[in-house]
This record gives structure tokens, sequence and C-alpha cells, in this order.
């Protein structure tokens, strides 16, 4: 099993509609090919982490990097795992400028992460991220 984390910039910031329409059809996916992970929106940035067996992950990043919304896609990680941090989450979603998106299934409070029974590289990297992007 593999971990893939990385970033993008969208190509237009995106309306809670949008980033309601695109976590679904993430989680619809995610859930046929037992894809979890975690997908975070800050002010026109992705963050993802993708975990599963390395050929579904690589099947999904490669649909990914065509995708059109976004541009300049960049691995922070790729590893090899032997558990899932996200292992509940088809994917976790946090659009962190947008409290309507609250509402979505499949969101999750950032300060949620922080108080998870678990301790990773993975949530480490994501602390990180939110760390230096908030304003």
């Amino acid at each position: 099993m593999i971990r893939l984390i990385y970033v993008s910039s969208a190509n237009k910031l995106l309306s809670p509609d949008e980033l309601a329409d695109l976590l679904n059809i993430s989680v619809k996916n995610n859930n046929l090919s037992h894809i979890t992970g975690l997908l975070i929106y800050l002010d026109g940035n992705f963050m993802q982490v993708l975990e599963g067996e390395e050929a579904d992950v690589d099947f999904f990043y490669k649909k990914i990097l065509r995708d059109s919304r976004h541009h300049d896609v960049i691995i922070i990680d790729r590893s090899t795992i032997e558990h899932r941090d996200f292992e509940s989450w088809s994917m976790g979603f946090k659009a962190l400028a947008n409290d309507e998106i609250a509402q979505i299934t499949g969101y999750s409070s950032i300060s949620s992460l922080k108080s998870l029974a678990m301790h990773s590289e993975a949530l480490d990297i994501l602390l990180q991220f939110l760390k230096n992007n908030r304003s």
C-alpha cells in the first residue's frame, strides 16, 4: 500500500457548489477503488492525500493530472505504508475559507485532525501546510 500527497493550484477560485461537486465525485470514485484520504482547499490551492494499493493510487493520480480544474501539480510525498492514516475517510474534506462547506458529507474540521489518535508523517505534512498557508 502507498500514500501519495500532492499540492496543486486551482485555475480559478471554486464556489461552494463546485467544491461540493468535487468532493461528491471524489467520494464516489474513491469508494469504488478503496482509496482513502483527505482533500484540503485553501485560497485556490489544493492539498490531497491518497492512500491505497499502488495501482489504484497511481490510476487516480493520472486522472488528477488530467483534471482541467487545476495546474502545477507537485508530489510532496510518495511512501510505502503499512496502514492507512485516514482509514475511515473515503475522502475527508476541508475548505478553510468557506463555512457553508461544513454541511457536506465527508467534511472534517482541521482542528479535528489535531485530536486524532494518530501521529504520522502524513499528518505532520498536512499540519505544516495549514500553518504555512493561514492568513
